[in-house]
């Protein structure tokens, strides 16, 4: 009997112990603050609805007619992201906008400030910076109002709504950064998520400039040989034993990943210097270039056939971006 009143009498006081440690969790003032802490800009069910976004720096805000510098508006149109500058559309940066809409949609800590006095936090709305999404018609998905740094981030609340938070530090990147910081300045836009593989590429032609730009004359060939590479250059011929594979293919994989130093309004020359390369699915991508300029040496290049880079403009190449182009043969070798 003794021992069994012992055990009643211990099963009982731990139940009370696991209680009373429940309650003290529950109850537990720093926990709870912690809870209300973590909070999600955008539901994260909307992320994929957004087809549109306003960004405005401070300096926009203040200017709204005269500072464009600052105003950035990015589109998604047939599921990639394009950027709207003067009226045109450039190719965007489809990873740094998904790293932008998952920084907004991930739960994270967010401690709540104020519900009052905005401009002491720079989150009124004539001096905040500014995030807007859409998706579609009607009101915005999201209408974020970013103000001073403070609080271990930035100062943050929602457009009409009156709850101040803090965190978000990695918005001011977003933020501060103009259009040029979204452009994908890649002559194949598509090649930034593997639309373009090098394994898809079946033949490479390049006609570089002519002798009296000092490079060779006729046409460089590349061409596939089952899981190597040939090259014909005018009387020249390399088999795929004379050739360094990974040479090539580091080749190949660096035209299609080749970026311009900015976009340019669509060129028109005559010079018949260019790329093509023609890919396993029967397209053909090419890229026209015209003269150097004689202070910088670079080249406006005119891409064709790719769905990502056709448009009313074009690229300025630097000479360091020429420079991987035109190679000598001889370069291949093993």
């Amino acid at each position: 009997m003794k021992y069994r009143q012992k055990l009643i009498f211990l099963s009982s006081l731990a139940a009370v112990l696991a209680l009373v440690y429940v309650l003290t969790l529950v109850f537990d003032p720093q926990r709870s603050g912690r809870r209300s802490d973590l909070y999600t800009w955008l539901d994260s069910r909307l992320r994929d609805s957004v087809d549109r976004i306003d960004l405005m720096g401070s300096s926009a805000v203040r200017n709204q007619d005269s500072d464009e510098e600052n105003r950035v508006t990015l589109l998604r149109r047939n599921g990639r992201w394009l950027v709207l500058r003067a009226g045109l559309e450039y190719p965007a940066r489809q990873a740094r906008i998904d790293e932008l809409l998952n920084l907004l949609s991930q739960r994270d800590s967010y401690p709540r400030r104020s519900s009052s006095n905005y401009g002491l936090f720079g989150l009124s709305e004539t001096q905040a910076s500014r995030i807007t999404l859409g998706g579609g018609a009607g009101l915005p998905l999201l209408d974020l109002l970013i103000g001073n740094a403070g609080g271990g981030g930035l100062y943050l609340r929602k457009a009409n709504g009156g709850e101040v938070r803090s965190g978000g530090g990695d918005l001011i990147t977003y933020i501060d950064g103009d259009a040029g910081f979204w452009y994908n300045l890649r002559l194949f836009p598509e090649s930034e998520d593997g639309g373009i593989a090098p394994d898809s590429v079946q033949r490479l032609t390049l006609v570089p400039p002519g002798p009296a730009s000092g490079e060779t004359a006729g046409p460089v060939v590349i061409t596939r040989e089952q899981n190597n590479w040939r090259i014909d250059a005018g009387d020249r011929s390399l088999d795929p034993g004379a050739l360094e594979k990974s040479r090539v293919d580091s080749y190949i994989s660096g035209i299609l990943n080749m970026t311009g130093d900015d976009f340019v309004p669509a060129p028109s020359f005559s010079e018949d210097v260019r790329i093509s390369l023609e890919l396993g699915d029967g397209r053909v991508l090419a890229v026209s270039l015209g003269p150097p300029e004689e202070d910088s040496g670079r080249r406006q290049a005119l891409v064709l056939g790719s769905p990502g880079g056709a448009g009313p403009y074009g690229y300025a190449l630097g000479p360091w971006a020429l420079d991987r182009i035109f190679r000598e043969p001889e370069f291949f070798k093993k």
